[in-house]
């Protein structure tokens, strides 16, 4: 029993590493992609060039208009 335990951790440790990987991943791509754009394009998503990271991990920065 303790085997099958200690099996399923390992597979469930090695899936999350995959998926995290992937994600890295996907993420290197997409900021690659965004920073190959012009800065009009960009003004035109509503980002600019110093907040691609931010808006790749976290979403495009939002203003609150009071």
């Amino acid at each position: 029993m303790k085997n099958l335990f200690a099996s399923i951790k390992e597979n469930v440790v090695r899936r999350r590493s995959e998926a995290e990987r992937i994600s890295r991943a996907d993420t290197r791509k997409a900021i690659a992609e965004l920073r190959g754009l012009s800065d009009a394009q960009l003004r035109d998503i509503g980002i600019d060039r110093g907040s691609i990271i931010h808006s790749v991990k976290y979403g495009k920065p939002t203003d609150y208009a009071a």
